[in-house]
């Protein structure tokens, strides 16, 4: 299959960080950052690295600005406020990866328990945040429109983990007319709070595709629960 050019899911990220961005936590509740050499140099380990990709060519990315205190993708009011306050991280790094046809973006937090790790994502492991997914789409973005949001089943990884697709399609008045997944992972392993997103235009009809792209998903998120596991007993 020949893929459209990922533009326009790229500016789909961007668009979600402005209006995260725009309405960050309050600053009672937002999580307390008091970073440490040693977990800040063990979060860089927690992320991508040009060699979980394999062997193709044609990637291109690297390390990019942690977004600490975290945001949530949700614009405007809505009702989608997971308590943070009680987190302290101590350790962030992101890593973001591009090739034709498919995008890679992680982030890691260290924290300072391995429960505290687990609990954090779990409060955002709610039906709430499938309202949130669906916003970040819909929510002022003429041409975007959400087809479906689902939590998805996935094989256990590390202590926690929670799976998510957002479908949506973007509008010839939005530029080049496409059908979009958005998979999102939310993974907790030692002290470790882990998310991976992965984004992909696709037909509806091309399920081998989709289902590659899922092993390679699995295979990736057991890799970074490895890493952060070993990394944070």
């Amino acid at each position: 299959m020949i893929r459209p050019p990922l533009c326009l899911a790229f500016t789909l990220i961007a668009a979600i960080a402005v209006t995260a961005a725009a309405r960050p936590a309050p600053a009672g509740d937002r999580e307390r950052v008091r970073i440490t050499r040693t977990d800040e140099a063990a979060s860089k380990r927690f992320v991508l690295t040009r060699s979980d990709l394999g062997t193709a060519t044609g990637w291109k990315g690297g390390f990019v600005k942690a977004d600490i205190p975290l945001t949530t993708p949700c614009p405007g009011d809505l009702a989608f406020d997971p308590t943070e306050s009680d987190v302290i991280v101590s350790g962030a790094a992101e890593a973001d990866f591009k090739n034709t046809g498919i995008a890679f973006y992680s982030s890691a937090q260290v924290v300072q328990t391995v429960a505290t790790a687990r609990a954090a994502w779990r409060r955002w492991a709610v039906p709430g945040f499938l309202r949130c997914l669906r916003s970040s789409v819909d929510y002022n973005r003429p041409g975007f429109h959400a087809v479906s949001v689902t939590r998805l089943p996935f094989p256990a990884v590390g202590s926690f983990v929670a799976a998510y697709r957002t479908i949506y399609t973007v509008s010839s008045s939005a530029g080049t007319p496409g059908r979009y997944v958005e998979d999102l992972l939310l993974i907790s392993s030692g002290r470790a709070r882990i998310s991976l997103t992965a984004i992909y235009p696709i037909a509806s009809s091309d399920v081998a595709e989709e289902a590659a792209v899922v092993r390679g998903e699995i295979g990736l998120a057991q890799t970074l629960s490895r890493r952060a596991t070993a990394g944070t007993a």
